[in-house]
């Protein structure tokens, strides 16, 4: 009920994500069972399920059996159940914050007796916080993912601090709770003024939480609708790799106002909690202890039992906060479900590639290696057996030209060839004009070619083209920069694509689109063709992989972090995906034959029958998963950059 309204509006909902309050509801019923033993006992219990989870991280039950969704609850974030109709995602494993709320009970009679749990409270400090910098500096134990060196300090030590909280490691712990502890024995019996309207929401704190998801979401409703004049998105979520809202086209703002947002929903809470708090106090009615800890009628008490309500409240608060507050790895974890789903077994080259760079394997993390653009070669063209692949009719007016890896697209018009990338240097005559020859088209026909970006790939040919066959070469401002940096073989700066340009051709008009992500100047295009008479209209999406993960040097700085690049490369996708939508397309090209399935793809289409289905048609349906894909995909490395 508070997942439907709170955070949708809405109770026809498909996504389930096991959160907070799923975890503190089977914390407190483990905590039920224990509260029968001494509280050492239970303290003691709660520190060796902390300290030992971590052993259990290579435990990987197969795949979509039983025991895998039982352990994605007990102790990794995964998906317990997808079917076509109804996903569940379990996001807050119980073993370790079990393990914590034993150890919170079992810890809470020191506040028994001030002076014992003041020297405690500094020595436990000091002590955890010291092993967390040890633990974390030998990369050990305690943690899935290991610290890297980044490209400057200031990112070498954001790795360092980049523990796991889903489920919450070893270190991730240690590092949070020794500063609680320290900050506690530095408060204790003092709090300091500008703190103590923390105490208001340590009295209600579950009254807070529920409130403040009704406040966040209905601010989102009502900007929604001033920015866009509706509002529909906020209500709804009809598929199932969107949660917990539709966004709508550019939704999202800067960290700024992000947190002026937080700030402004915490001052609005403050008299509610308040008046809440007071209420609690006149009044002992049974439904109130459902919002917060049973209430009381006692108006003043003694300093000692006030200092041990403070404390408990502000335990509670915290615990409530550190459930709450968004870690980027389950978030990540939960856009990756996302987007498998959405590409199942027919997208899987292009979720397998992207999505592991957003959210690389510890190994994969620590390796690098940059992938996206063309990668280093030696001097010379590589072997011709190592890339040359046969060049296929797709369509009545679409032709295959690339190669093994790599793919130029050649649209036939009445009045010439327009070409969709160019691929290397060394292979454009071949696999370009060649190709054209073999399939019994004219290369000197070529008017125009369409670089999506200014990788050596794609845009390594289009001098030769250029040269021989006197073809104008399209490329984004952005890109036609990036080529002017470059030392490889490039074109003389010719048209400067725009975004919505219509590109005519005889009886053709290709659409394109600017797409910046993969590059500043990724374009991609959307065109008709014909298949034996029959109308499509196929979509070509400019670029894939997300390079900067590997390749920072090139694509970080301080004014385009990682985040930058994976909100552009969203905000794109999602575009192009309305874009798509409207034009009704129905095919889905790449300029790398992993991405589309051409690998299968072409063979399939020279043993296709009459009558058989077009293997590139995919439906409009089909177009609207593989952009989701790469949306979700991207979405998760911004929740984990974030």
């Amino acid at each position: 009920m508070v997942r439907c309204l709170a955070f949708q509006f809405n109770f026809d909902y498909r996504v389930t994500m096991l959160l907070v309050l799923w975890a503190l509801g089977w914390s407190m019923i483990a905590l039920a069972a224990l509260v029968h033993l001494p509280a050492p006992a239970v303290a003691a219990i709660g520190a060796v399920m902390i300290a030992s989870h971590n052993l259990l991280d290579p435990v990987r039950p197969p795949s979509g059996s039983a025991l895998a969704a039982v352990w994605s609850i007990l102790h990794r974030p995964a998906v317990v159940l997808a079917t076509s109709r109804h996903i569940v995602f379990a996001a807050y494993p119980l073993i370790p914050w079990i393990g914590v709320t034993a150890l919170g009970y079992g810890l809470g009679q020191l506040y028994r007796e001030r002076e014992k749990r003041r020297t405690f409270l500094f020595r436990a400090g000091v002590g955890l916080t010291a092993a967390f910098v040890v633990l974390r500096w030998l990369d050990v134990y305690g943690d899935p993912v290991p610290w890297s060196a980044q490209v400057d300090q200031l990112r070498t030590v954001l790795s360092f601090l980049n523990t796991t909280k889903y489920p919450p490691s070893l270190l991730f712990l240690l590092m949070t709770l020794g500063p609680a502890a320290l900050f506690l024995w530095a408060v204790d019996g003092r709090t300091p003024r500008l703190l103590r309207p923390a105490l208001v929401f340590g009295r209600v704190p579950l009254f807070y939480f529920v409130a403040h998801l009704v406040v966040i979401h209905l601010v989102a409703t009502l900007v929604c609708y001033v920015r866009y004049g509706d509002a529909h998105w906020m209500f709804e979520s009809p598929r199932l790799d969107l949660y917990p809202i539709t966004p709508p086209p550019g939704w999202g703002y800067s960290l700024s106002i992000v947190y002026l947002v937080w700030a402004s929903v915490v001052a609005t809470l403050y008299p509610v909690c308040r008046w809440y708090a007071a209420l609690k106090q006149r009044r002992a009615d049974w439904w109130l202890s459902y919002l917060s800890p049973t209430p009381s009628r006692v108006q003043s008490a003694p300093r000692e039992e006030d200092d041990v309500k403070a404390f408990v409240s502000t335990v509670v608060l915290a615990i409530t906060v550190s459930f709450v507050c968004a870690d980027a790895q389950t978030a990540s974890e939960a856009h990756v479900a996302a987007a498998k789903a959405a590409a199942g077994a027919d997208f899987a080259g292009v979720f397998n590639r992207i999505c592991s760079e957003a959210v690389p394997s510890p190994a994969a993390a620590t390796s690098g290696s940059a992938r996206g653009a063309a990668p280093p070669r030696p001097a010379g063209p590589p072997p011709r057996d190592s890339w040359h692949a046969e060049p296929v009719k797709v369509f009545d007016n679409l032709y295959f030209l690339g190669q093994t890896e790599y793919s130029v697209w050649a649209v036939t018009t009445s009045a010439g060839i327009i070409l969709i990338d160019s691929i290397f240097d060394y292979s454009v005559d071949d696999e370009v004009a060649g190709g054209l020859k073999k399939m019994g088209l004219d290369p000197a026909t070529i008017k125009y070619v369409i670089v999506s970006h200014g990788h050596s790939d794609h845009s390594g040919g289009a001098k030769y083209l250029q040269d021989r066959f006197n073809a104008h070469v399209l490329l984004g401002a952005a890109d036609w920069d990036l080529l002017d940096r470059s030392n490889g073989t490039r074109p003389r700066r010719d048209l400067v694509a725009t975004d919505g340009q219509k590109l005519t051709l005889g009886d053709t008009t290709i659409t394109i689109y600017a797409t910046p992500g993969h590059t500043l100047g990724t374009l991609s295009t959307v065109f008709p063709v014909t298949d034996h008479g029959t109308p499509h209209v196929a979509a070509s999406w400019g670029g894939t992989a997300f390079n900067w993960m590997a390749n920072q040097s090139a694509y970080i700085t301080p004014d385009r972090p990682a985040r930058f690049w994976f909100e552009t490369y969203s905000r794109s996708a999602r575009r192009f995906k309305e874009v798509t939508a409207k034009a009704g397309a129905d095919v889905l090209i790449s300029n790398h034959t992993i991405f589309d399935g051409s690998k299968t793809k072409l063979p399939a289409l020279e043993r296709r029958k009459p009558g058989e289905p077009h293997p590139y048609v995919i439906g409009t349906s089909g177009v609207q998963r593989y952009l989701t894909v790469v949306d979700e995909c991207a979405q998760a490395g911004l929740a984990r950059a974030q």
